[in-house]
């Protein structure tokens, strides 16, 4: 029993981190999606 709650804890937390991870990974994307646009805009203006 004791070992079933250790893996179930274990797991809960393993979860929990990797949503933590998809999150921040989201926002570097949007973060990244946003640098490219900033960039494409002022290309645009050079020209």
């Amino acid at each position: 029993m004791l070992y079933y709650e250790h893996t179930m804890t274990k797991t809960v937390t393993t979860r929990t981190s990797t949503a933590a991870n998809n999150r921040s990974r989201v926002k570097q994307i949007a973060h990244d999606s946003t640098v490219q646009k900033v960039i494409h805009i002022l290309h645009n203006k050079k020209q």
